[in-house]
């Protein structure tokens, strides 16, 4: 039995109704029900309706059952047979205004612009007629959809890339030439996710640049006692990582030099020597806050003249600051 179709919330006390689809009919009365007591449904012609009437007084009916693939094109036709892009009749937005303010313009062109759906293959499984239909169909807001496609700036140090297992793509910047999951590279700072780097084998070099394991995914995350998104990330980026360097078969180039210095720059914790001026006595510290107790400082002051910013405090005055170096075993 199909769970996909057409449904409509109709508004018991003047007949008005919002016409949607959905690709699970059991769950969506409930999404809407939860978006609009809490006042945060997508569509504000909806939502000032319930806020008036109450949600008791609407009702939700299944119009059409139908496959996914022919959703778009049957939501249209009923929102047509029952009139519900007029407000005299419905509470389906407008999309388009006979005479539109410059929002109202960067609205529709959002809402019009061609959205591609890419699968791990790098094929395009699906064409989404606008931002409009695909947050519709996932039950987001079209701010929050935007947010999701590739491209986007997540922070100082994170774009976005994947949303759902898929990379969505605009119409205006999609290339076709590119490889959007193959270029889907570990960076310092973002959460690493599984690509299509699944297959293939591993390879597990040690510090004289030779090969001494070929492992699979699988295997690769039993050897080393790891999961598998920690064994591929350790494949992504040229570092030493537990005492070896992890290489993609399809990335290995017998040319180049794999080897690499046990001792790594890689440090836990800076220590530090002060000389106590009055006594004379040098100490390590790695305790910064505990060595401000222990001689009777201000916490500010010392870390001023930890940094630098200050020679001497009256009490103490740094000797020498060094990092701790950690030999990585084998």
């Amino acid at each position: 039995m199909k769970n996909s179709g057409i449904y409509k919330i109709e508004n018991k006390l003047n007949g008005k109704m919002y016409v949607g689809l959905t690709n699970n009919i059991d769950r969506r009365w409930g999404e809407h029900r939860k978006n609009l007591r809490q006042g945060k449904h997508v569509n504000t012609h909806l939502q000032s309706a319930v806020d008036k009437y109450g949600i008791e007084n609407f009702t939700f009916d299944i119009i059409e059952q139908c496959c996914v693939s022919d959703l778009v094109k049957r939501e249209l036709y009923w929102i047509e047979y029952h009139n519900t892009n007029d407000n005299r009749f419905g509470y389906n937005i407008e999309r388009k205004t006979p005479y539109p303010t410059s929002n109202a313009k960067k609205e529709s062109t959002r809402e019009y612009v061609k959205i591609y759906q890419i699968d791990k293959d790098n094929q395009i499984v699906k064409v989404w007629n606008s931002v409009k239909e695909v947050s519709e169909f996932y039950n987001i807001s079209q701010e929050i959809f935007s947010k999701k496609l590739y491209g986007r700036k997540l922070d100082s140090d994170r774009i976005r890339k994947r949303w759902k297992e898929f990379v969505w793509v605009s119409e205006n910047k999609y290339d076709s030439t590119f490889d959007y999951f193959e270029k889907m590279t570990w960076e310092p700072g973002t959460r690493f996710t599984v690509s299509r780097v699944k297959k293939g084998l591993y390879f597990v070099i040690n510090p004289l640049g030779e090969i001494i394991q070929k492992l699979d995914v699988s295997e690769g995350a039993s050897y080393f006692n790891t999961t598998e998104g920690a064994f591929m990330k350790a494949s992504c980026v040229d570092e030493v990582w537990k005492g070896i360097k992890v290489i993609r078969e399809s990335d290995y180039n017998e040319a180049k030099d794999y080897s690499f210095s046990l001792l790594t720059p890689k440090y836990t914790k800076v220590l530090y020597k002060i000389q106590n001026t009055i006594t004379q006595e040098i100490v390590e510290i790695s305790n910064i806050s505990q060595a401000a107790r222990d001689l009777g400082i201000k916490l500010g002051k010392l870390l001023m003249l930890l940094k630098g910013e200050r020679k001497e405090n009256g009490k103490v005055r740094v000797v020498t600051r060094y990092k701790e170096w950690i030999k990585i075993p084998l």
